[in-house]
């Protein structure tokens, strides 16, 4: 009997030894994912600072170029007079310009399509004329011309995402306006990201202490206020103060 007493007391220990290991192989790999998880969002933050810093120097070189939708293009006439058409679109919003001597350079934009006007881009030589066109802009309502800023992919993607979630919030009765690549929201600042990380929140998909802090307003995205609920999709066909075209965008 104490032979078998013996032999199970073994056993135990031999049990509890297996558990134990496995105790500790199952910390290690709790470890291991978490540190996982750590490099990868330290990397989705340098990537994030890295596309920053591009959006920067890709804001910094098209500050001077505009866009113009609308202009019924002349495909039968190689020698179309763009530098006339934005005189022209100057005068109409009351803003002098010399086509030789404010404009650096103008073409229209990508191959020619059949029966689709392609967009002007206008290169001014001064980014402070390109910004009081756009700020007049207004003025060409109705007319079916509408003048943009020339945003990156990468801005004109985020700006479809942003105008999709202005729109939900003007239909619930806020105030809201898009500007580059942020939404205010009654006088919150958005971003995509942020909007983007508040829906994982509510999710369940993120830590709370993992929700960056926005360092405009010293508080966690997820501490906002409760415009941060939209999130439908739809489009929206200009800004307030600057006309654009949703499609172009």
């Amino acid at each position: 009997m104490e032979e078998i007493l013996k032999q199970i007391k073994n056993m135990e220990s031999k049990i509890d030894d297996k558990l134990n290991a496995m105790h500790d192989d199952l910390r290690n790999i709790k470890l291991e994912n978490l540190q996982i998880k750590k490099e990868n969002r330290d990397l989705k933050q340098e990537q994030m600072r890295h596309q920053v810093r591009i959006d920067d120097i890709e804001r910094e070189i098209r500050k001077k170029n505009l866009i113009i939708y609308g202009i019924k293009e002349e495909r039968d006439n190689p020698n179309e007079n763009l530098r006339k058409i934005v005189k022209d679109i100057a005068s109409r919003i009351e803003i002098g310009i010399n086509e030789r001597e404010d404009v650096a350079d103008i073409s229209r934009m990508g191959k020619s399509i059949d029966n689709k006007d392609r967009p002007i881009m206008v290169e001014l030589k001064s980014g402070s004329l390109r910004n009081e066109m756009l700020r007049e802009a207004k003025k060409l309502k109705g007319t079916g011309v509408f003048l943009s800023e020339d945003f990156s992919k990468h801005i004109q993607e985020q700006r479809k995402i942003l105008k999709e979630e202005m729109k939900q919030a003007r239909q619930r009765g806020h105030k809201a306006n898009l500007n580059y690549n942020r939404l205010y929201i009654n006088g919150d600042s958005y971003t995509v990201e942020s909007l983007t990380l508040n829906k994982q929140m509510r999710a369940g998909n993120v830590a709370k202490e993992n929700i960056p802090l926005d360092k405009s307003r010293g508080r966690k995205y997820s501490e906002r206020t409760p415009e941060l609920e939209l999130a439908e999709s739809r489009k929206v066909s200009r800004t307030e103060g600057r006309f654009e075209t949703p499609s172009k965008n």
